[in-house]
């Protein structure tokens, strides 16, 4: 009895921590699953970007089902229900599934690996650039044969029916991949052991994302999430008019509803306008629903921004005859994006300056064992990963500083500042327009770092920060503010984490080579197999070709970026009532903005009309209308993806991307 007694205690700490062998197993295969519905979506589908947001369809989809399934085992056997908790650990593990599985690794790093093997030619000459500086260990085919070998024609192409996919050849290179992608989120882990208490408990951020699965969570224990209509009125409208999209894709005579316009072929046909970069209107109803819960300060900030500074600047400097495209980057312009990295390396600076107080006492007195690991561990693993993960680059064919600069910009500055735009901003996308070697660019010609280490740097670029969509530094935040919510221990939700970027690296790769290898990567999403996995062996060899163009305007801006930015933070600190946050102005570049600056206009729009007229009641009330956006749209987004792949129904164009 005294036996069965302490098992039962037990089972119950473990059911307190949520880090239960039933959460487990249940979270792997939901991560499994999410991983074949991500890859399928982009890859196949390519009209539902489902995996590549910080909140993710794909992993809050299948968590409605999660939840639905375990309301039915509760009415039937109470005991086998998850508790709440453990439903965390389900969400979070999913959530990094979806970041992984998405841009975070497979699809990028495999084009990557493939394209400049299929896709170089004698026009291009890439055979005599890149391919000696390739490191033979870290690509499935090797740099000492000819272009269009056996192995990446298949992958193009797909295999003959019956043929075996070749596994064997990718094995050795992925595993070795598979080494710095542990490295790297391994630094994110202690990233947000250190932070979590400073953004959370002290600064008090929103985390908007966090919002929505936390009301499904405690309605789990009596919350009244599910019974307010205003849920199902909000769900109802993305739902229905995906729905009739869907009846138009089947059936064309049906009207299609339009939820995007490229203002270009409407309104900007003659001069100076038609030679503004990328200016569409999106309408995301989920992105709506985000933004309705961040402060007004904030959305204001981001959409005059984007219309006032970076459209503005545009017209303005055509008035003046200057050319605003970088190559391969029609959505922005040079003089923006020095701006912007200027003021991406003071927000980092501002960031950590918020937290110094804080985080110097927590180091001094060695706490934070309440968090995933203590801050003293915490810094001291950041410091071992950010250390090993340069070794691995160096090994891979970058010097010792290239492969510093390259992992402070992208782990210490873009993934910070991209970190907080989510997390106090909403940002639905994270997305830059400078990548470290950009920095670089901007004082001293790339040329002049030799083809050794301009092809090395694409391969050090690429994979993380050449796109930063699906940011897991971020989805380990908010998997911390969901967890805090209803108590779960964070020691164990770092274990769930571990156990799911294990998992969904490896299903995430063995996923997507079966696709590819089947269908053929010509079939598939250009934006992977080709466009990205190209795009920087294109900008490298005109760099060594001598083309590349010099600006003395470039470290200008960039300089008056970093001070407009410390401006905006000094402004913010010292006068409560100013209106413009320095986010807006480092983001307004971003594609992030190009997709949500007029959803984030109508939320602003809607939120003042609300509390002008219903003050913080009416803001209360409206509240679930708009967490019901978020719920139908990314719930219909997967029932979408799925009818697609099950039964091949054309799955309409949902504006997340």
């Amino acid at each position: 009895m005294i036996d069965q007694a302490a098992t039962d205690v037990r089972q119950q700490s473990h059911v307190r921590d949520g880090l239960t062998a039933r959460a487990i197993l249940v979270g792997v295969s939901a991560a499994v699953v999410v991983s074949f519905i991500t890859a399928w979506a982009e890859l196949v589908v390519r009209h539902i970007a489902i995996g590549i947001l910080q909140f993710p369809p794909a992993a809050f989809g299948l968590f409605v089902l999660v939840i639905g399934v375990n309301r039915l085992v509760r009415l039937v056997r109470p005991r086998l229900a998850l508790q709440p908790r453990e439903l965390v650990i389900v969400y979070v593990m999913m959530l990094i599934s979806a970041m992984t599985s998405s841009r975070g690794a497979p699809p990028r790093l495999l084009g990557l690996l493939a394209s400049i093997n299929y896709y170089a030619n004698p026009a291009n000459d890439w055979q005599n650039i890149f391919f000696w500086h390739i490191p033979s260990h870290l690509v499935p085919w090797s740099p000492d044969g000819a272009p269009l070998q056996p192995l990446i024609v298949a992958f193009y192409e797909g295999l003959h029916y019956g043929e075996p996919i070749p596994w064997q050849p990718w094995l050795a290179p992925l595993a070795r991949w598979f080494v710095v992608y542990l490295l790297v989120f391994g630094a994110f882990t202690c990233l947000a052991s250190l932070l979590r208490a400073q953004w959370s408990d002290n600064e008090r951020l929103s985390f908007p994302l966090a919002q929505l699965p936390v009301e499904m969570v405690r309605a789990e224990t009596g919350g009244a999430f599910y019974q307010s209509k205003l849920l199902y009125l909000g769900a109802a409208l993305p739902v229905v008019i995906h729905l009739v999209n869907l009846w138009h894709n089947i059936t064309p005579d049906v009207p299609q509803i339009p939820l995007m316009w490229d203002l270009h072929r409407s309104l900007f046909r003659t001069p100076p306008w038609n030679a503004l970069t990328t200016t569409r209107v999106y309408v995301p109803f989920s992105a709506i629903g985000f933004f309705f819960l961040l402060p007004k300060d904030l959305l204001f900030s981001f959409w005059f921004f984007y219309l006032f500074l970076a459209k503005g600047h545009e017209l303005l400097f055509l008035r003046l005859g200057m050319t605003l495209e970088r190559p391969g980057h029609a959505d922005t312009s040079l003089y923006l994006a020095s701006a912007e990295a200027g003021g991406f390396l003071v927000m980092a600076g501002y960031f950590v300056y918020l937290a110094r107080p804080f985080l110097l006492a927590a180091l001094r007195r060695g706490g934070g064992r309440e968090e995933m690991m203590p801050y003293r561990t915490a810094l001291a693993g950041l410091l071992v990963f950010i250390c090993a993960a340069v070794l691995w680059y160096v090994l891979a064919g970058l010097s010792l500083w290239l492969a510093i600069m390259e992992l402070v910009t992208y782990l210490l500055v873009i993934s910070l500042v991209m970190a907080r735009a989510t997390a106090e901003g909403g940002l639905l996308m994270t997305e830059v327009i400078f990548t470290p070697l950009d920095l670089y660019g901007m004082f001293g010609r790339r040329q002049l770092l030799g083809a050794r280490h301009l092809t090395a740097i694409v391969y050090a670029t690429n994979p993380f920060a050449g796109d930063m969509r699906g940011l897991t530094l971020q989805g380990m935040m908010d998997g911390q503010k969901i967890g805090d919510s209803v108590g779960l221990r964070l020691r164990s939700l770092l274990m769930a984490l571990w156990i799911a970027i294990v998992a969904s690296i490896a299903a995430g790769f063995l996923i997507h080579l079966w696709i590819t290898y089947r269908r053929g990567a010509l079939l598939l999403n250009s934006h992977y197999t080709e466009w990205f996995g190209t795009l920087f062996f294109q900008e490298h060899a005109a760099f060594l070709n001598g083309e590349e163009r010099m600006s003395p305007a470039a470290p200008v801006s960039f300089m008056l970026g970093g001070l407009f930015t410390v401006l905006l933070a000094a402004l913010r600190l010292r006068f409560w009532w100013w209106p413009l946050h320095p986010l807006g102005f480092v983001m307004c570049g971003s594609w992030s903005l190009v997709v949500y600056w007029f959803a984030m206009f109508v939320a602003w729009l809607l939120k003042s009309i609300v509390i002008h007229y219903g003050g913080l009641s009416g803001y209360t009330k409206a509240r679930p209308f708009f967490l019901g956006l978020v719920f139908g749209e990314m719930s219909i987004a997967v029932i979408l993806t799925l009818t697609d792949a099950v039964w091949h129904l054309p799955a309409p164009f949902i504006p997340f991307d």
